[in-house]
């Protein structure tokens, strides 16, 4: 059997070239966890994934449409 963690964090970023406020995300971090069980051998293995654990909303982009 084998558990797994790992937590990884994005700083925050702008992703307006001139620093418009309205296109920041702020900083985020994600956990992500995975538990399983492999044969002796290693030729087999069962593995359950929780990709984003606690349910964090981030963008990978934004836009400013307004005019």
């Amino acid at each position: 059997t084998f558990v797994q963690g790992n937590y990884q964090g994005q700083d925050d970023v702008n992703y307006d070239l001139f620093g418009a406020p309205t296109n920041r995300q702020d900083a985020y971090g994600l956990a992500n966890f995975s538990a399983g069980i492999k044969d002796e051998d290693g030729k087999y293995e069962v593995s359950l994934f929780v990709n984003n654990a606690f349910d964090k909303l981030y963008y990978s982009r934004v836009d400013d449409t307004s005019s």
